[in-house]
């Protein structure tokens, strides 16, 4: 599958998160042994951190200092690590990387990725929508509605070549991300990802994978139920390549997520064995404890002499600056 090619894998975490960068990079080496892997971490400004399932990525290594104190003190931890997505590719992209592949920390790989990685053979962007299959009307979350709110495509993954097409890409959604990485989603916003809605469009080189065991999550689990195989297939008999865990929390290894209401867990026995198995590789990491670690960016005294800022002013600000500037709403 991946010949000569250079592959690398990265994932964007506060220090708190550590533990499911963790059980992601330790997911992947077991399935994709010659794929090296990387963690960003945002708030390790001392590029002290240590890790041992793959590199530390430092902000320094990627931002100058004043440039990443913009995007700190303008966005909270998670509109953060989202802006910070397509700098980061870009530089493993310059360090020789033939093939770069982002995935959210809350993800375990389970198969090999020739299904994500193939198509960047002839591709320099490759995406996962969120659903390849309707969801039912039935009142339950998530809804279509909520998926059109959200994007069409899940950035819990996406991959890129070393062509001139994705550092296009890559320049664009950067420049994009550094003013509007927000999460409001009632002016069109949410954080990184309703940018990549247009990338078909103005790149049309991308690829859209349809495995229907590629981030099999809360949000397509409506048509993609699990078998009761280890490693995990669907019912339908498709392997399970990556499994997203989005919203779920290792201390109610009973809940698929936050974020749903369709899946019952106590209906879906291979799920439930799912969950509880991720909770124990968390746990068994140190995340309950990890996990209470501050935001070392929520309050900060930085060289620029500013001791606290309102991030919900600057926000405001950004926003009424994207649609002053913007022109139209269509």
């Amino acid at each position: 599958m991946n010949g000569s090619a250079r592959i690398a894998a990265v994932t964007i975490v506060a220090r708190n998160y550590l533990a499911l960068a963790g059980s992601l990079l330790s997911s992947i080496a077991e399935r994709e042994r010659d794929i090296d892997r990387f963690v960003f971490i945002t708030d390790d400004l001392d590029g002290r951190e240590t890790f041992d399932e793959g590199r530390v990525i430092a902000p320094a290594d990627v931002f100058s200092h004043d440039a990443y104190m913009a995007l700190a003190r303008g966005y909270d931890v998670a509109e953060l690590a989202t802006a910070v997505k397509p700098a980061v590719m870009r530089y493993l992209l310059d360090r020789h990387y033939d093939r770069v592949l982002y995935f959210d920390p809350d993800i375990v790989v389970f198969a090999p990725l020739a299904a994500v990685i193939d198509p960047l053979a002839g591709h320099d962007i490759v995406l996962t929508p969120h659903i390849t299959e309707p969801v039912p009307l039935d009142g339950k979350r998530p809804t279509e509605v909520d998926l059109l709110r959200g994007g069409s495509y899940n950035l819990g993954f996406i991959g890129v070549a070393n062509t001139p097409g994705a550092h296009a890409m890559l320049a664009w959604w950067a420049e994009r991300l550094e003013r509007y990485c927000l999460d409001d989603v009632s002016f069109g916003l949410f954080y990184d990802q309703k940018w990549i809605d247009l990338v078909p469009a103005l790149f049309p080189r991308t690829a859209i994978v349809q495995h229907r065991g590629c981030n099999v999550a809360y949000w397509n689990l409506h048509s993609r139920a699990l078998g009761e195989d280890d490693p995990p297939r669907l019912v339908s008999g498709e392997p399970v390549i990556f499994f997203h865990f989005s919203g779920f929390d290792a201390r109610m290894p009973e809940q698929l997520s936050r974020f749903q209401t369709r899946v019952e867990v106590a209906r879906e026995p291979a799920l439930g064995r799912l969950l509880a198995s991720y909770a124990c590789r968390l746990i068994e990491r140190g995340h309950l404890e990890r996990c209470k670690l501050p935001y070392a960016l929520a309050r900060f005294s930085v060289r620029t002499g500013i001791r606290l800022l309102s991030r919900h002013a600057y926000w405001h600000a950004r926003r009424l600056l994207y649609w002053s500037s913007s022109g139209s709403r269509a």
